[in-house]
């Protein structure tokens, strides 16, 4: 799937412009989950939800900042005459660190229980990152402080019952050591497709396993 055109925004907090890219569509080969929930597509990587901006530092959602204009993805159309110099110099934008998602749920970024749910899952994801390549080890605790407290939050904040979230849920508690608790959700679920991936959170439980894991998909 081709990329879609880099969309160029202000912040809302001090007009500076940074461009961010799009997507056309969504692109599954090479894809890769993780236990946690989150996707990573080579080919279509997902652009930055929330951003912080590159002068004030103040984090924002992409969708409540202007849009100024587009460049197309082709790189050699960024030098057309009727293209304003300012959008092509524009930075790149830049997702907050697992801290700035911290920072942005306390500075009240969130306005309702659905965005502090997508910033904790987002800070949740950041944490887990470094640990995505190196999961065969036990290099990852279990969470204490500023993450353990997010993903405690996390957990009452799942609170829906549709399966995706219940699943999200399980795993916040693994990652929390509340194993029991894990399993007694698990084995509560639905039977389905998502039986896979339910087991191979339930041997991870058995195994008293913290760690963020890429789920094994049965095609």
């Amino acid at each position: 799937m081709l990329p879609g055109p880099e969309r160029v925004i202000s912040c809302p907090h001090c007009q500076v412009l940074v461009r961010h890219t799009t997507l056309l569509g969504d692109n599954p080969v090479g894809a890769r989950i993780w236990t946690d929930g989150k996707q990573e597509s080579p080919l279509a990587p997902e652009p930055p939800q929330v951003i912080v901006c590159v002068r004030c530092k103040d984090p924002y959602w992409t969708n409540d900042a202007k849009k100024v204009g587009e460049l197309s993805p082709s790189s050699e159309e960024f030098d057309l005459d009727d293209t304003d110099p300012a959008w092509t110099k524009a930075p790149l934008a830049e997702e907050p660190t697992e801290e700035q998602y911290f920072a942005a749920i306390s500075g009240g970024l969130a306005r309702d229980k659905v965005e502090e749910r997508t910033l904790r899952v987002f800070a949740w994801w950041r944490g887990n990152d470094p640990h995505r390549e190196d999961s065969l080890t036990d290099s990852l605790q279990t969470a204490t402080g500023s993450r353990r407290s997010n993903l405690e939050a996390l957990v009452h904040l799942l609170d829906g019952a549709e399966i995706g979230e219940l699943l999200m849920k399980a795993e916040a508690l693994r990652q929390l050591g509340e194993f029991d608790a894990a399993r007694r959700l698990l084995a509560d679920l639905p039977k389905g497709e998502l039986d896979p991936i339910v087991e191979q959170l339930r041997i991870l439980c058995d195994a008293r396993d913290v760690c963020v894991r890429e789920l094994l998909l049965v095609e």
